[in-house]
């Protein structure tokens, strides 16, 4: 009697796709100077990656306790204080799916 081989035949092969999102992080950031004159401006860069998504498609916000931006919606900027004292800095990154990682750098604006 002849028992015929079935191979993968009953093997099925399926196709599954996460919907685990992973939120962004910050690898590093950069302050140059981290002290400055209230008419001066510090360049300020972070940098941040996706683990599931294109890091390019990282949409950047900040915010400081007073002071100005050149661009407060890009990971490179240059900060500008407004009043004497030690000022707090944030960046929020946003990955394409709406999850947020949030960094804090602490600027002093010094008096002359």
């Amino acid at each position: 009697m002849l028992i015929p081989e079935t191979g993968d035949a009953g093997a099925e092969q399926a196709e599954v796709a996460s919907s685990v999102n992973v939120c962004p992080r910050f690898a590093g950031s950069l302050v140059m100077p981290q002290r400055i004159l209230p008419d001066e401006s510090a360049f300020i860069a972070v940098r941040a990656v996706d683990p599931d998504a294109l890091d390019t498609q990282l949409a950047f916000s900040w915010t400081a306790t007073s002071g100005t931006f050149t661009a407060s919606d890009k990971s490179v900027t240059n900060y500008r204080c407004a009043q004497v004292g030690s000022e707090q800095l944030t960046v929020v990154a946003r990955d394409h799916q709406g999850c947020t990682s949030e960094l804090t750098i602490a600027v002093e604006c010094i008096d002359h």
